[in-house]
């Protein structure tokens, strides 16, 4: 049994992992519990759940927001209201300005974002997350316009 979906595939509980690796124990975990290995209903039952929750796993820890927010759900880090409210205000101001580059702001926030963890201030990298998060809305917006 593993704690987390990094010990699952054999990585730190860290943001900066090697996704090279992710892939091979991914790859590993997925030929281990291919249903096709099992005769028994129940064993195929236990193996089509197990490649379910790998799967999770995986895509979790491949997307950096997915993993990040993970990361910070598993050490117990939230966002308090004062931060959320000073992001909301800012975003709304990105919103506001057509001149401002939202690929520039995402990756400023990304930086951001990976400099907080890279220094265990997990605060920080909570609000990146968020202030993340609303950029990719306002960019996934802008793009149907």
């Amino acid at each position: 049994m593993y704690k987390d979906y990094f010990s699952l595939f054999k990585l730190k509980p860290q943001f900066s992992i090697n996704m090279q690796i992710l892939e091979q124990n991914y790859i590993a975990l997925q030929s281990n519990y291919h249903p096709d290995l099992f005769s028994l209903k129940l064993e195929k039952k236990l193996a089509l759940d197990k490649i379910a929750e790998i799967n999770k796993a995986y895509q979790t820890l491949k997307s950096y927001i997915k993993r990040a927010e993970y990361l910070l759900q598993i050490k117990g880090i939230t966002t308090n209201k004062n931060d959320i409210n000073h992001i909301v205000e800012e975003i709304f101001k990105i919103q506001e300005s057509s001149n401002i580059d939202i690929q520039d702001q995402i990756l400023l926030s990304t930086k951001a974002m990976e400099d907080a963890f890279a220094i265990e201030d997990f605060d920080e990298a909570a609000k990146q997350i968020m202030k993340l998060k609303y950029l990719k809305k306002i960019q996934e917006d802008r793009s149907i316009i």
